[in-house]
């Protein structure tokens, strides 16, 4: 039994000091890299992000087509004029038999124009065109609205990551304090295991609680990246 004991007691002293060493060094590094991350100012990211936003442009195409659709509209009484030019060329032959039984051939060249300009004006130009313009008005304002109300969701959007990105940073370091005390606590136990002075239940206590530390460091640690790349995503580029 005391031999079983000693290959348990060295088997577990000798993977948690690897695995303590390695875990520590690997924290150490997230750490320095959750720290390390300092995002530009949030008007920036906003900034970046509206201008990135296939939605804003959307709507600044619509916005730009109203525009256009007025001029259009206030244009389109000249329809109703028009210039008409008529050009005409002729070449007139008249052959005549005489009492003496010869032809006589004679030739006329012909030709002239004729240029007019048209008005016509319609019950609906005089009644309907107003309203048809101040329609398309109504229109151009609408597409501005909806790229404003367009610009503000994703501004809203950009601040939640924002935010997310430094409560992500802030939770990691917490947890990654959280992991090296249980980590320290573990390596002390298996150190006690190791000259008797605790029972294998304690021991696994300990285990168990520093792979939970562990587990609910990465967890921060994946939801710092998720909202850092979401937020890449919105803006289009790397912001860090």
């Amino acid at each position: 039994m005391r031999g079983i004991r000693g290959i348990i007691v060295w088997a577990v002293v000798l993977v948690g000091s690897l695995t303590g060493t390695t875990a520590w060094a690997q924290t150490a590094a997230d750490e320095s890299a959750g720290q390390l991350i300092t995002l530009p100012p949030l008007k920036k990211v906003v900034d970046m992000a509206i201008l990135h936003s296939p939605a804003v442009r959307m709507q600044d195409a619509s916005m730009n087509k109203s525009l256009y659709n007025i001029e259009n509209k206030k244009r389109q009484w000249m329809d109703a004029m028009g210039v008409d030019l008529q050009l005409g060329l002729g070449n007139q032959a008249l052959i005549m038999l005489q009492p003496t039984g010869t032809i006589d051939a004679y030739r006329n060249f012909n030709n002239g124009y004729r240029a007019a300009f048209n008005v016509r004006v319609s019950a609906f130009d005089l009644l309907g065109r107003k309203s048809e313009v101040r329609m398309a008005e109504y229109e151009s304002k609408e597409a501005m609205e909806k790229k404003e109300v367009t610009e503000q969701e994703v501004e809203l959007a950009v601040i939640t990551r924002y935010y997310a990105v430094q409560t992500a940073q802030n939770l990691l370091r917490i947890k990654s304090e959280a992991k090296q005390t249980t980590q320290l606590n573990r390596q002390m136990a298996e150190k006690e295991f190791g000259e008797g002075g605790i029972a294998i239940a304690e021991l696994s206590r300990v285990i168990e609680i520093s792979s939970k530390a562990a587990a609910e460091y990465e967890v921060a640690k994946q939801y710092l990246y998720e909202n850092i790349k979401a937020l890449e995503a919105l803006t289009g580029q790397r912001l860090y």
